[in-house]
């Protein structure tokens, strides 16, 4: 991925949002270039609030922000509204339909599978061990929340509580 910037013909041929400079651009390896779901959110929010004409100080205000920073990344695509502010976006836009929360849900899919593409070990990769390491770890946390519930319940503990919990087995799952 990566970044253009507007460059001043832009700027002077018009609304260089609306020629799709100055946003992240996917380009696959035939050189042709596709919109994520974040930047197709941000295009939505970006034209849901040109439709209402509020600037962004007016949207921030609408959403219950203090500033209006954030909001250009989110329109942008670099980043992707939590799930409480995109309720926000939705009471102050108030949309037509669920176009809004559909690109929303979209854009959690696509980030959720990249970072799921990161982890996942490629075919006779030595990172194979790391997904198991982590496996381990979770059992251990399992194992480590159990044993909390266990004293927390017993709470406050007595001298045989404690030696008993001390020796409670782990479970394998």
């Amino acid at each position: 991925m990566r970044l253009r910037a507007p460059f001043r013909n832009d700027l002077m041929a018009g609304s260089w949002w609306q020629q799709g400079v100055g946003v992240a651009v996917m380009e696959s390896s035939t050189g042709s270039s596709s919109r994520s779901a974040a930047e197709l959110l941000g295009r939505e929010l970006f034209r849901l609030r040109q439709e209402r004409g509020l600037s962004l100080r007016q949207m921030a205000r609408a959403l219950g922000m203090t500033a209006h920073s954030g909001l250009v990344d989110y329109e942008r695509g670099y980043r992707i509204p939590p799930n409480g502010l995109m309720a926000s976006y939705a009471r102050a836009l108030n949309p037509k339909d669920d176009r809004l929360l559909a690109l929303h849900r979209a854009a959690l899919a696509e980030r959720a599978q990249r970072r799921i593409a990161h982890f996942t070990p490629e075919p006779d990769h030595p990172a194979g061990s790391h997904v198991e390491m982590m496996h381990t770890l979770a059992e251990g946390l399992e194992n480590l929340a159990r044993l909390l519930r266990y004293v927390a319940a017993a709470w406050p503990p007595s001298v045989e509580t404690l030696t008993h919990a001390a020796t409670v087995p782990p479970q394998r799952a």
